[in-house]
């Protein structure tokens, strides 16, 4: 993987491989992401404290601002947007996603799911930002007694291949389950002896 000190040029660039094939997404593309768990956090009524369930993986959530300076690269960006913008009535297009802040996290499909458009500006180019959020398929419904696996849980990522399948922490450690935070003793503690 290439990193963002000896390969800059890379790192500005973006690549949608979808249904209309391979497209690099014109101009200088500089990419956020923010990567999170889904948890819900629970106040314990008379004690300091609450209790926190991990339920899963978030989708990332990834901002894509693009910088355009040609005719020709706004050429290319309308062809982008035609066939990937969110269109009314249709559901949003997942397509493979390439780049290397991407690839760090393991984050290998998405979607766009808002576009912001501000006026142009003669002198810092055409900007415009792609929201996109990754997209995982959802896996089959299983035969015999069981529901199928929600989509966007880590169930469903091991399934799918998806880095959320990992448990996310170093060297591969299995941190299990969050503890259940402890009551404070009532006991009073027994002396010590000199």
């Amino acid at each position: 993987m290439s990193d963002p000190f000896n390969s800059p040029l890379l790192w500005d660039r973006l690549e949608l491989h979808g249904s209309s094939g391979k497209v690099t997404v014109p101009g200088v593309a500089s990419v956020d992401v923010t990567v999170a768990i889904n948890e819900d956090t629970v106040d314990v009524p008379g004690q300091d404290g609450a209790t926190t369930t991990v339920l899963g993986y978030k989708p990332a959530e990834i901002t894509v601002n693009l910088q355009l300076w040609t005719p020709e690269q706004f050429k290319r960006f309308k062809n982008v947007i035609t066939v990937y913008r969110p269109k009314r009535g249709q559901a949003p297009k997942a397509v493979d996603v390439v780049h290397p802040k991407l690839a760090l996290y393991g984050i290998r499909q998405a979607y766009i799911f808002s576009i912001n458009d501000p006026p142009y500006d003669p002198v810092n180019g055409y900007r415009v930002t792609l929201q996109m959020r990754e997209w995982w398929p959802e896996s089959k419904k299983k035969t015999r007694g069981t529901s199928a696996v929600a989509p966007g849980t880590r169930a469903n990522a091991a399934a799918n291949g998806s880095r959320a399948a990992g448990n996310g922490n170093p060297e591969g450690t299995d941190w299990g389950a969050p503890l259940e935070p402890t009551k404070p003793s009532t006991v009073p503690p027994k002396p010590r002896r000199p």
